[in-house]
């Protein structure tokens, strides 16, 4: 049995829940939700699951250069290492790409299951 995961995200990490309750908005909570992000990836990677991760829509004119290298920096540390017939990692800029990255994806998952 195949264990696959596909992780997306816009890179504006939902700051709101990374202290938990009560905790001081002093905190840096961007920081925060971006370790636990880290986290699950490694998590997920211990379990050995394949992880496929879509950027979508990252280059967003409302975000930082910094955030988008940011997102951008921990969804390719996240997926798993491409080979040279799998790509693991995609950025989507609007629908027509996001379609198109989870087509490739769907893909790579039959090709993963074919091979094994």
């Amino acid at each position: 049995m195949a264990k696959i995961a596909i992780l997306m995200t816009d890179g504006q990490f939902n700051t709101a829940f990374a202290g938990g309750r009560g905790a001081s908005r002093s905190q840096d909570q961007g920081q925060k939700s971006r370790a636990n992000a880290e986290a699950i990836c490694d998590n997920m990677k211990r379990d050995s699951i394949e992880i496929f991760t879509i950027g979508f829509d990252l280059n967003d004119p409302a975000m930082s250069a910094t955030e988008r290298d940011q997102a951008k920096s921990l969804l390719k540390n996240c997926a798993t290492d491409d080979t040279s017939s799998l790509k693991h990692y995609y950025e989507a800029a609007n629908g027509a790409e996001l379609k198109q990255a989870f087509g490739e994806i769907s893909r790579n998952i039959e090709k993963l299951t074919i091979s094994r």
